[in-house]
C-alpha cells in the first residue's frame, strides 16, 4: 500500500512538470519580437580633398624634404606658410621650434668656424712676420676654443721652438785666448738655456774636445819667429759669441857667434886708433873724429859698439853689446842694443836681448829709453 502512494506522487509530478514546461516555452516564443533582414554593408566613400588640403599638405611636403636635407632655412618658409594658412597639422608648430634650434646652432657654429679660421690666419701671419710670441697667442685660442683645425698644435710646437731659438742665451769665458810658442791646453766654459750648442775649427794648429759645458782647446808649438792669430765661433739658437785666440811666436834671438866674430873681426885685429878709454876702428871726418861707419870697444867697461858715427858720436844704425857686469843703459836685464841712435842716445826702432840673446823687447825709443818700460822679468810695461 506505501509503494502505491508512492508511485501515484511521482506519477503526479511528472505531469505536473511537462504541462509547466510546454506552458514557458509557448509564452517565451510570444514575447519575441520578428526582425526584418538588414541590407547588406555598401563600401564608405572618401571625400575628395579640397584646394586648401591639397596646399596644406604640400607646404607640409616641401618643408620636411627641406628639413631632412639639411635646408633649414627654406622648411622654415615653408611651415611658417602652412602655420599661416591654419593647415590643420599640429606637426607645422613643432618643426618650426626644431628648425629655429637648427639654425640657431648653425649660427653658433658658423661664428665658432669664423673666429677658428681668424685665429689661425692672425697666427700664420703673425709667424711670417717672426712674432713667434704673438702668433702662439693666436694659435692657442683657436686651440682652447676647440677649433677643429689639427694644425694648432704642431703650429704652437714651432713657436715654442722659435722662441726658444730668439730667447736663448749663452756665456763663454775666456773669450781671449793666447798661448806661449809652446803651445798647451786651454779650457774654455759653455753656458745656455738652448738645447744645444756647437762650434767648429779648421785649423791645423789647434784642436778641440768638447764637453756638454765647457771646451778644451789644444795648440801644438808655433815653430816660427811670428804671432799667429785667430777665432772661432760658439753657436746657442740665435746666439753666437767670437774668441779670440793668439798664440805667441818663438822669441827672436840674437846670433852671439856673429856677434862675438864681428867684435874679434873689428877690435880684435889691428886696431886703427886708441883712445884714452878705448880703441877705434873705422872711419873719421878731417877733424879725426869718428864719423861713418866704425866699432870701438871701451876699455873701462869692456862695452863694444859697432855701426854708424858722427862727429865721435854714435849716429845712424848700430849694436852695442854692454861690458861685463853692466846693462845697456834704461833698459834693464839689456845686454845687446840693435837699433837706430842719435847723438849717442837711443831713437828711434830698437831691439833689446838679453845675455842669452833672448828678446826682451822691441819698439820705439825716445831720449835713450823704450816707450814701454822694461821690468827686471823682461816684461814689457806701458809708460804712464
Amino acid at each position: 500500500m506505501r509503494i502505491k502512494i508512492i508511485i501515484w506522487h511521482l506519477f503526479v509530478a511528472l505531469f505536473s512538470g511537462c504541462f509547466l514546461c510546454n506552458n514557458i516555452q509557448a509564452q517565451t516564443l510570444d514575447e519575441i519580437p520578428t526582425q526584418e533582414p538588414k541590407p547588406p554593408n555598401k563600401p564608405a566613400t572618401t571625400p575628395k580633398p579640397n584646394a586648401k588640403q591639397i596646399q596644406c599638405e604640400q607646404r607640409y611636403k616641401d618643408g620636411k624634404e627641406a628639413y631632412d636635407s639639411g635646408d633649414y632655412e627654406t622648411a622654415l618658409i615653408f611651415f611658417k606658410k602652412g602655420l599661416a594658412e591654419k593647415c590643420n597639422n599640429i606637426d607645422f608648430q613643432d618643426y618650426i621650434d626644431m628648425c629655429n634650434m637648427k639654425l640657431e646652432k648653425q649660427s653658433e657654429t658658423e661664428q665658432k668656424n669664423a673666429a677658428c679660421s681668424q685665429y689661425l690666419s692672425n697666427g700664420k701671419n703673425a709667424y711670417n712676420a717672426k712674432n713667434y710670441a704673438t702668433a702662439k697667442v693666436y694659435f692657442s685660442q683657436g686651440l682652447s676654443n676647440n677649433c677643429n683645425n689639427t694644425d694648432f698644435q704642431p703650429l704652437i710646437a714651432d713657436c715654442d721652438s722659435e722662441l726658444a731659438y730668439q730667447n736663448a742665451t749663452l756665456t763663454v769665458s775666456p773669450t781671449e785666448i793666447e798661448f806661449d810658442a809652446t803651445g798647451g791646453t786651454k779650457t774654455i766654459n759653455v753656458s745656455t738655456n738652448y738645447s744645444s750648442w756647437h762650434c767648429s775649427f779648421a785649423y791645423s794648429w789647434l784642436s778641440v774636445t768638447k764637453h756638454s759645458s765647457y771646451i778644451i782647446l789644444t795648440c801644438i808649438a808655433n815653430t816660427s819667429e811670428s804671432d799667429r792669430t785667430d777665432f772661432f765661433l760658439i753657436n746657442a739658437g740665435s746666439k753666437t759669441v767670437k774668441v779670440n785666440i793668439k798664440q805667441k811666436g818663438q822669441a827672436k834671438t840674437l846670433d852671439l857667434t856673429e856677434v862675438n866674430r864681428l867684435i874679434s873681426r873689428n877690435i880684435n885685429s889691428s886696431p886703427t886708433n886708441s883712445y884714452d878709454n878705448g880703441k877705434y876702428k873705422g872711419h873719421k871726418n878731417s877733424d879725426g873724429k869718428r864719423s861713418g861707419l866704425g866699432a870701438y870697444r871701451w876699455d873701462d867697461y869692456g862695452a863694444f859698439y859697432f855701426g854708424g858715427w858722427s862727429n865721435g858720436n854714435k849716429n845712424g844704425y848700430g849694436i852695442y853689446i854692454a861690458g861685463i857686469g853692466y846693462t845697456v843703459s834704461n833698459c834693464p836685464d839689456c845686454k845687446y842694443y840693435v837699433g837706430n841712435w842719435s847723438n849717442s842716445d837711443k831713437l828711434g826702432q830698437g831691439t833689446c836681448y838679453d845675455a842669452a840673446g833672448k828678446l826682451i823687447y822691441n819698439g820705439m825709443f825716445t831720449d835713450d829709453k823704450p816707450n814701454r818700460y822694461i821690468s827686471h822679468s823682461g816684461l814689457c810695461l806701458l809708460q804712464i
